[in-house]
């Protein structure tokens, strides 16, 4: 059995030691950090290395580590160990739903791929505010060759970062897939990995509301057929008919309620933000014919709508992020992302002083003819920058390699299933696979290609 006690993975953790230290640990005392984390317990003697090698070294006490452990042999492993953190035998959505506990750290070291179970474990976490308003979020998920399935997952995911932003140009990877291409060239797309967790923890309080995934692009040719015309009739269309469409079917509003504010926008509403559920809605309305510069007082409103969304919603802005790779002692290829995140609430309150909601619940309160408008529009301007700022501590840094662990065993080299089948899908012989690897027999692999 393959152990966590080796190289590549103790500098992923001396990588995770560090980054706490140097973000987390200015402002946070160590006594008073929480952590929930997956311990491990993969050998006897070899239980929660994570602990002693990282909370251990930085004086975070025992006792305030929860250990996740699924499996009962194994949660039993590390009770017997007697380390004294709490072990909760439990899986990581089971546990999170059940829970209303907050953590400084949380550490989601999975062996396994970027799947909805994980991401629904991630949602729940960021909707309920889970993490401190200052955090570590760190994730390790696998990213070795992708079955079919899992490379239309990934692709799925970095074809939604593309929709919401103006990086069209990702659609191509898409159009090659719905062209029938089988293998594509997906080490770009495996950032999506790190830009579905900031999409998360962006959402807040809105992954709570059940975000709905386009499953379709992962199931069947034909709706993929499907979703290859309605591309096209999307590209053909304006910016605003696209982004209705991609955010109508994945569940932040429905088309009827859409087009029920874009025909007929409540009465005399200067501004309307619809990308948002009715609930979430902000509308406002003021005395710009009064006011010289109604451009930058317009361009102001809108800031303005965006920050009382944050305020509603709880987000989590990346403020530092650092992303590594290494291939693990069973050759699997492992990519780490660690996220010092920040909600910002000390810049949402300090709007809420500034701004109200009047007896109109989708109505703002903001007097332009206030003696302290102007100096009310300057604090404005400032939080604004803050946040724009921490928008742009999305950019994400290159991986850095952190080398292998993985030693070749003597003879031939073994070879996982969807190898075997991708292999057989290229035209290898099941001869020819057999001769070169080991795993499958001759008469296996026939039985896998009919």
């Amino acid at each position: 059995m393959a152990s966590y006690n080796d190289q590549a993975k103790q500098l992923s953790r001396e990588r995770l030691r560090d980054f706490i230290r140097k973000n987390l640990l200015c402002y946070r005392k160590p006594k008073n950090v929480r952590v929930v984390c997956f311990p491990g317990a993969e050998k006897e003697g070899e239980e929660a290395i994570e602990v002693k090698e990282v909370y251990d070294a930085l004086g975070i006490p025992r006792k305030n580590i929860v250990g996740l452990e699924g499996d009962p042999e194994k949660a039993e492993r590390l009770r017997r160990a007697d380390l004294g953190i709490k072990v909760v035998n439990s899986f990581d959505v089971d546990f999170f739903e059940a829970t209303d506990q907050k953590f400084d750290v949380v550490s989601l070291d999975y062996t396994g791929q970027q799947t909805d179970d994980k991401l629904r474990a991630l949602g729940l976490m960021v909707g309920k505010g889970m993490i401190e308003r200052f955090g570590v979020l760190c994730t390790n998920y696998a990213a070795q060759r992708e079955s079919e399935f899992m490379q239309t997952e990934l692709l799925h995911k970095y074809t939604r970062v593309a929709f919401q932003g103006d990086h069209h140009d990702r659609l191509g990877k898409l159009d090659a897939r719905l062209n029938g291409v089988r293998e594509i060239d997906l080490d770009e797309t495996r950032d999506a990995i790190t830009y579905e967790i900031i999409r998360i923890l962006r959402l807040g309080k809105r992954n709570l509301e059940g975000l709905k995934i386009l499953k379709e692009m992962s199931t069947a040719p034909k709706a993929l057929r499907r979703i290859k015309a309605e591309l096209a009739e999307m590209r053909e269309t304006d910016e605003y008919k696209r982004h209705r469409r991609i955010l109508a079917r994945a569940g932040v509003f429905t088309e009827k309620e859409y087009d029920a504010w874009h025909t007929d926008p409540p009465e005399n509403s200067d501004l309307w933000h619809h990308n948002l559920r009715k609930s979430h809605a902000v509308l406002m309305k003021y005395g710009l014919e009064t006011i010289a510069g109604c451009e930058i007082l317009d361009a102001t409103a809108s800031s303005i709508s965006h920050l009382l969304m944050g305020e509603e919603l709880k987000p989590y802005f990346p403020e530092k992020i650092e992303r590594y790779s290494y291939r693990s002692n069973k050759n699997t290829s492992m990519y780490m992302d660690m996220l010092f995140i920040n909600q910002h609430e000390r810049e949402f309150n300090q709007l809420s002083d500034l701004v109200s909601i009047g007896y109109n619940p989708y109505r703002l309160i903001w007097d332009p003819l206030h003696y302290g408008f102007v100096k009310c529009l300057e604090k404005i301007r400032k939080i604004e920058q803050k946040i724009v700022a921490a928008d742009k501590n999305s950019e994400l840094p290159e991986r850095t390699n952190l080398g292998s662990s993985f030693v070749p065993p003597k003879g031939r080299p073994g070879m996982p299933l969807n190898e075997a089948l991708y292999l057989l899908e290229e035209g290898f012989t099941p001869r020819e696979i057999a001769s070169t690897y080991s795993g499958f027999s001759r008469k296996e692999l026939e039985k896998l290609r009919k």
